[in-house]
């Protein structure tokens, strides 16, 4: 049956059986409290109602007997009655007859009066009437046994005599039944243990069952006691009296009875108007308390949905209000609520923040590597379902690098903003756009099956990059390389890791190519890719194999033709491949950054050469790798330290490039080899398009001129023009200028006719071990002495 109540209707019942059953309880313990005050105050009202009815009645007994000794009194101050008595001479009956009902006008009680006179040496002579007795006097009537009351007077007569005057005072039935109406009750008079006057019917005789033991003990002992008993099946309070029976008699009692709710009757009036009152004040309460108890479920109800709806992560479940007259626990829980709610809607907010983080680049919006796993899994096994073709497209940018070292990071985050628009709007509905690091896309593409359809989905993304980016105040043209990997349909054994390892060779090799351009995977890139991951690992173990050496060209003036010093160059002689020139492991040992040992390799075995060499120069090439390193500067002074190579003895040939990425840095650290007295040069210069920016941001102490400008000189008139402008350049700068590439007599000679003083080539020797080069250079000194 419970299941049948909604959650609402459960605590609402619940709470108002709960507000409820205090008022329930309190009612309950009022009822039996109130009957058990009440029974205890009846009990004490009529017990206390007792004790004053006796004590009225003792006193009324005491007041009576007072006033049968007055009348006794008054009686004795009659001149008849004391004259008739002096007399010697008995009273007439009839005097005494009507001095007694004279005396009953006064006091019913009186029954009997008695007189009584005593002389010397005389007897007694006594005279008495009793009312209802009309025996003659000298027969006096019999008084009757019952509780009396006494009043006496004693006169003294003449000659020594005394008389005296006794009036008697009976409870009859009359009596009785006054006292019994007076004090709303009833009484009977017992003596001699018998009962002998009664207001109600009580058997008659010796005392019966009726009579307790208390009674029973009181009238023996002739005490004063109060108790309980039972006549004719009523109940009433009774009080026994002692009281004195006449002539000297047994002593009688009067036993005063009450009923049991003697007293209590106010009591009884006023508690049936206080039970109503109590009873309708007590039920009110119990309807205010379940009104507020429904009314209070009903917020407590509005609250719980509330909560069960933000615990399911519903937001949109409204936190009712808290209304004016609401207790402050409520209102306190509402602000609660309200509070859990903002929480669970900040929880959510973050929750899909993170969800965002963890599965896309909040710079391009675009999906990272981990949801690109689970989008390309799902493509996988789709294809091989459908049996229908997928092509996966590794997507890198060309000349981002440049974005980056030359207009900064922001800039490079701009670009890479623009080219993520301009792909996703080449994108069709069932296509995936993933950034996966730096500048690399990837493009999951179901159903390209042929190579026609991947041409022309190719095309559209290098027709899309073709448009210049507008960056920095600055238009610079990204092209893109793409390699692809295509599973054809009915593939079964295709993978999604091997998808992405295909499509990165085939990238790899469209780099290789030059860039803006779609290659598609085939097997023997993988063989390449094979051979160049063998050649780093055998990079990494060539310097502990001594694989690696150090080969020295003479630098020379071009006007003199002497050497002034010579450049170190870095030989990798491998024991299967045989001589592998710089070309090829330069790039590998930059990539991985393995540079960085072989770079201080070189410079310590260098400089330890290069000592003996009498104060000729030592040229070596340092890349941009290497100028970045924090700890290059202690590099190279631990370097010139252990040789004792004098620093201006020792030329850096550095690159553009290092001077392009973090400018500050750079040329901090520049600034600090300049301060050690080492020379620095810039190394293939007019190569790049920022070269006069770099000379314009640090003084450079010699110029390289690259060997491209070199080899056309003597067939092409603007590689002439560019020479000139460049050495003319270093002139006015007053820097050193140096060409390389120098091969034959004809080159020097316009070298020499433009001003270039330097220069180095085949022309003035090949690159050569140390001990050659010392052998050319002894061999000069022995020329020239």
């Amino acid at each position: 049956m419970a299941r049948q109540f909604s959650p609402r209707q459960a605590l609402r019942s619940r709470l108002i059986l709960l507000s409820a059953a205090p008022s329930l309880v309190c009612l309950l313990v009022t009822a039996l409290t109130i009957t058990w005050l009440v029974g205890d105050l009846q009990r004490d009202l009529a017990e206390r109602v007792l004790r004053n009815t006796g004590t009225g009645l003792e006193q009324r007994i005491a007041e009576l007997g007072g006033r049968m000794q007055g009348l006794a009194g008054l009686l004795g101050r009659d001149p008849r009655l004391v004259q008739a008595l002096d007399a010697d001479a008995p009273p007439d009956q009839e005097v005494l007859k009507r001095m007694v009902r004279k005396l009953r006008r006064a006091e019913p009680s009186i029954w009997a009066i008695h007189l009584e006179i005593r002389r010397p040496e005389q007897p007694v002579r006594r005279w008495g009437y009793v009312e209802g007795c009309d025996a003659p006097p000298d027969a006096p009537c019999d008084l009757p046994e019952l509780p009396a009351v006494k009043g006496e007077a004693v006169l003294e007569l003449p000659g020594q005599a005394r008389a005296v005057i006794q009036l008697s005072a009976f409870l009859d039935q009359t009596a009785a039944e006054r006292l019994a109406a007076a004090y709303a009750g009833a009484v009977v008079v017992i003596a001699a243990g018998e009962v002998r006057i009664s207001t109600i019917e009580v058997p008659g005789g010796e005392l019966g069952d009726w009579a307790p033991p208390w009674l029973r003990e009181a009238l023996a002992a002739e005490r004063l006691a109060t108790g309980r008993l039972r006549i004719e099946d009523r109940d009433w309070l009774a009080r026994s009296t002692p009281v004195a029976g006449h002539g000297g008699g047994p002593r009688s009692a009067v036993l005063l009875l009450l009923p049991m709710k003697a007293g209590t009757v106010p009591v009884d009036e006023t508690l049936a108007m206080i039970v109503p009152v109590v009873t309708v004040i007590l039920a009110l309460a119990m309807l205010c308390a379940a009104w507020a108890a429904r009314r209070l479920a009903g917020m407590l109800a509005d609250l719980a949905e509330a909560l069960r709806g933000l615990g399911r992560g519903d937001l949109s479940v409204p936190i009712p209000a808290a209304p004016r007259d609401a207790p402050r626990e409520v209102v306190e829980l509402t602000d609660a609520c309200i509070l859990f709610w903002d929480a669970s809607a900040e929880r959510s907010r973050l929750l899909e923040r993170l969800r965002c983080l963890a599965n896309f680049y909040g710079l391009t919006g675009l999906p990272n590597r981990a949801l690109l796993g689970d989008r390309l899994e799902l493509a996988v096994a789709a294809a091989q379902r459908d049996r229908t073709g997928l092509a996966v497209l590794a997507m890198d940018l060309d000349h981002f690098k440049e974005v980056n070292d030359t207009l900064g990071h922001a800039a490079g985050d701009e670009v890479l903003r623009i080219v993520a628009g301009r792909l996703r709007g080449c994108l069709r509905g069932t296509d995936t756009l993933a950034r996966i690091g730096g500048d690399e896309f990837v493009l999951v593409a179901p159903g390209l099956e042929g190579p026609e359809q991947l041409s022309a989905f190719a095309a559209r993304l290098l027709a899309a990059m073709k448009e210049s980016v507008e960056v920095a105040a600055d238009h610079r043209f990204i092209g893109l390389s793409i390699g692809a990997a295509v599973l054809t349909p009915g593939q079964p054994d295709a993978r999604p890791e091997a998808l992405m390892q295909d499509a990165d060779l085939a990238l790899y090799q469209a780099k290789a190519e030059g860039g803006s351009c779609l290659r598609v995977f085939e097997p023997k890139m993988d063989e390449r890719l094979r051979t160049r991951r063998a050649l780093v690992a055998d990079l990494r173990n060539a310097m502990a194999r001594q694989e690696l050496t150090i080969l020295f060209q003479p630098q020379v003036s071009t006007a003199t033709r002497r050497i002034k010093g010579a450049e170190a160059l870095l030989r990798w002689y491998h024991p299967q491949r045989g001589m592998i020139g710089p070309d090829t492991f330069i790039p590998l040992a930059e990539e991985t950054g393995l540079i960085v040992p072989i770079g201080a390799w070189v410079l310590a075995e260098a400089c330890h050469v290069a000592f003996g060499w009498g104060g000729l120069n030592l040229a070596v090439n340092v890349s941009a790798m290497q100028v970045r390193q924090a700890s290059f500067v202690a590099t190279l002074e631990g370097a010139l330290a252990r040789s004792g190579l004098p620093p201006e003895c020792l030329e850096l040939e550095i690159t553009e490039a290092a001077m392009l990425a973090n400018t500050a840095d750079t040329l901090g650290i520049l600034s600090r080899l300049r301060s050690l007295g080492v020379r620095l040069a810039m190394d293939d210069f007019g190569t790049g398009y920022s070269s006069l920016a770099t000379l314009q941001r640090f003084r450079f102490d010699k110029i390289k001129v690259d060997r491209s400008f070199v080899r056309h000189l003597a067939s092409d008139a603007r590689a002439v023009a560019l020479l000139r402008a460049v050495i003319a350049l270093g002139s006015a700068l007053d820097v050193t200028t140096n060409a390389e590439g120098v091969e034959d007599e004809g080159q020097l000679s316009l070298l020499r006719a433009e001003g270039c003083e330097e220069a180095q080539g085949y022309l003035f020797g090949r690159p050569m071990s140390a001990a050659d080069f010392r052998g050319q250079v002894m061999m000069q000194d022995v020329h020239a002495a």
